[in-house]
């Protein structure tokens, strides 16, 4: 059975997409001054405005410290890309099993994408989602 044409622009646009990110990752400065990891606004690095929930309310928002997160997991920060955000570390594991997916698909040159599959991603990504609204949830109640 061949693979269709939307198969295979789904498996280059997550190969390329998860690797710009994972890129931008590496390169955003995750860091203080004096060395301690930050826990939220390193996405202005990227020309990003700051945030707006932040701003109008002096709470964080569900997805503040989310890029930073990324930007220490990338960096090998994993305690403090959990305490960053929750949530970042889960979606950066499974945006990495995504990439290696994408790049196996790339290189047998047959894209496999089975109902289990997308079964698992889909409690993956609502399992990320739970994480997302719980972490936020703590630092608004608890925090």
């Amino acid at each position: 059975m061949r693979s269709s044409w939307l198969n295979w622009l789904m498996a280059i646009g997550l190969f390329l997409g998860i690797t710009l990110v994972w890129g931008l990752a590496r390169w955003i400065d995750p860091y203080d001054a004096e060395g301690a990891p930050k826990m939220r606004s390193t996405h202005e690095q990227l020309g990003l405005p700051p945030c707006r929930f932040l701003q109008l309310t002096g709470r964080p928002c569900p997805s503040c410290g989310l890029t930073t997160s990324f930007a220490l997991l990338a960096h090998g920060d994993t305690r403090s890309a959990f305490r960053a955000n929750l949530a970042g570390p889960f979606l950066g594991f499974l945006s990495l099993w995504l990439w290696i997916w994408s790049f196996l698909c790339l290189v047998r040159r047959r894209v496999q994408w089975t109902a289990r599959q997308e079964l698992l991603v889909l409690i993956a990504f609502g399992l990320a989602f739970c994480l997302l609204m719980g972490h936020w949830f703590w630092i608004l109640v608890l925090g």
